[in-house]
C-alpha cells in the first residue's frame, strides 16, 4: 500500500468515527431535551403531571406518527427520567474542576489537529 493510500484510509476512518460520535452525542442531547421539555413545559416543572400517563401516551402517539419507531411511552418515560436524574448533576459536573480541566485539554487537542 502506498503512503498516500494509508493517509487517505486513516483520514476516512477518523471521519467516520467522528460522525458516529457526533451522532451519538446529538441523540443524547436530544433525549435530554425531550425530557426537559416534558418536565418544564408540559408538567410545569413538576416531576409528575397529574395527567402524566395520558400526557406521555399522547406524546408517544404524536411522535410515532410523525417520526417513526423509538418513541413508545416507556421510552418517553426513560427520556423524562434521564432529564430528572442528570439535570442537577450536569450543572455540578459542568462547574467542576475536572470538567473545566478536561474541556481545556480537549480544546487544545482539537486545535492541534491538522486537516
Amino acid at each position: 500500500m502506498i503512503k498516500l493510500s494509508k493517509k487517505l484510509i486513516d483520514l476516512i476512518t477518523n471521519a467516520r468515527t467522528n460522525v458516529v460520535q457526533l451522532a451519538n452525542t446529538s441523540m443524547v442531547i436530544t433525549y435530554f431535551e425531550i425530557g426537559r421539555m416534558i418536565i418544564e413545559e408540559l408538567q410545569s416543572g413538576e416531576s409528575r403531571a397529574e395527567y402524566g400517563a395520558n400526557l406521555l401516551a399522547q406524546v408517544s402517539k404524536d411522535l410515532t406518527q410523525n417520526i417513526g419507531k423509538g418513541f413508545s411511552v416507556q421510552n418517553i418515560e426513560r427520556m423524562r427520567n434521564f432529564y430528572l436524574v442528570y439535570s442537577n448533576s450536569s450543572k455540578d459536573l459542568r462547574n467542576s474542576e475536572l470538567f473545566l480541566k478536561s474541556s481545556y485539554e480537549l480544546r487544545i487537542s482539537e486545535n492541534s489537529v491538522i486537516l
